[in-house]
């Protein structure tokens, strides 16, 4: 019964001792090993800091776009995933040898529209030239995941709730800033408004070019 708890923790999601608590519960007369219970705690906080160390390790959440903990960040991750350019947003700048590239964005006022152009700019250059960019922030890899959806919603035409989600299911444990997905909606409605009222301008450049070439045919047509 005690090494069936070993199951309930890799594949159930369930701790060590509320696996032993439901088989008390069921089966009273059964007496647990507890030596094994301590080497399965021992086992389960293992998986549990290789599961933590894994998603801290840099994410491609959009193509070339990747992001990654503050804490977790090295030269070694850096060149490793081929990293061009670093998007750092802290309060003070630091140094990366394994980038030439270093674009810093000032924590605590990393969410305004200037912000998110120049983070959604800087990862489709980088792109266009064959390059990957990583976005670091020293407070929160949430808040790193939440800017880069600037770029999504700029450049790949997806929204930002869908861009959210799609986050969500890549680095499950990085907590989207609220705050900053309000700011990046309300980006999004500014671009679709100045987009709509641009195609609008064009039309009715379009219709007056029209129109003067219509006119100017029937002034050549009433001369012959």
């Amino acid at each position: 019964a005690t090494l069936a708890i070993a199951y309930a923790i890799k594949y159930e999601g369930i701790s060590v001792n509320d696996a032993e608590k439901s088989i008390s519960q069921q089966r009273p007369e059964v007496k647990l090993d507890q030596e094994i219970l301590i080497k399965l705690s021992a086992w389960e906080r293992k998986m549990e800091e290789e599961r933590i160390a894994k998603e801290e390790e840099v994410t491609e959440i959009f193509p070339g776009l990747h992001i990654a903990s503050f804490e977790g960040l090295s030269d070694d991750c850096i060149s490793q995933n081929g990293i061009d350019t670093v998007i750092e947003v802290s309060h003070e700048l630091h140094e990366l040898l394994a980038v030439d590239i270093v674009t810093h964005i000032k924590l605590g006022e990393a969410a305004i529209e200037d912000n998110f152009n120049k983070i959604a700019d800087k990862v489709a250059n980088t792109r266009k030239g064959g390059g990957k960019t990583l976005i670091c922030c020293e407070e929160s890899t949430g808040l790193a995941a939440t800017l880069a959806i600037a770029y999504a919603v700029k450049y790949e035409g997806i929204s930002v709730n869908d861009a959210a989600k799609s986050i969500s299911q890549k680095r499950p444990r990085a907590v989207l800033d609220q705050e900053t997905l309000i700011k990046l909606s309300a980006w999004e409605r500014k671009m679709e408004e100045e987009r709509i009222a641009e195609e609008e301008r064009k039309a009715e450049e379009e219709r007056q070019a029209e129109a003067e070439r219509k006119a100017e045919e029937e002034r050549k047509a009433e001369e012959e």
